[in-house]
């Protein structure tokens, strides 16, 4: 009986670590963070509620999500410094697309007023191509261009729509 538990413990513990030496191994991971390289209000607080990303050579309808639950940032704030949205593990190969979905945003302006931003298009896409290589993690860095993702007026109101302004893949 005593060499049965041994043996199914031992068991155990191969299914459990070639699990783990999978994913640790074979899978890459991708890290996308977001910034802001100017803007002229004080703060935009910003909900993200997706990022996706799309793996070449798959159907049009077969995208990878990021983990982020929905993540609120301040892009205002960062003009030299990144935020994390979310990671993945994802299968190794070449990757062409991704999504970012914004579900909300508030600002305030320079006069110190606050602002519910109408999100009019929360979906922006991004057409980069980039590789994810096992066992090692893709970082992307979008920057959001905060000077044409907002407009209107104090007298009109503003709107919000996500302007890509660069993407860095490293």
């Amino acid at each position: 009986m005593k060499r049965a538990l041994t043996a199914l413990a031992v068991a155990a513990l191969l299914v459990v670590g070639g699990i783990a030496a999978y994913v640790l191994l074979y899978e890459g991971s991708v890290a996308v963070s977001v910034k802001d390289a100017s803007g002229a209000w004080s703060h935009v607080d910003v909900t993200f509620s997706s990022v996706d990303i799309h793996r070449s050579g798959m159907d049009a309808a077969t995208w990878d999500h990021l983990s982020l639950g929905t993540r609120t940032v301040d892009l205002a704030v960062l003009t030299n410094v990144s935020q994390l949205l979310g990671t993945a593990r994802l299968t190794p190969g070449h990757y062409e697309q991704m999504r970012i979905n914004v579900s909300s945003a508030t600002g305030v302006d320079s006069t110190g007023h606050s602002w519910t931003l109408n999100v009019t298009h929360g979906e922006a896409k991004i057409v980069e191509q980039f590789d994810v290589r096992s066992g090692t993690q893709t970082n992307i860095l979008v920057d959001i261009d905060l000077s044409r993702c907002i407009i209107g007026s104090a007298a009109t109101g503003y709107s919000f729509t996500p302007v890509i302004g660069s993407v860095t893949v490293g």
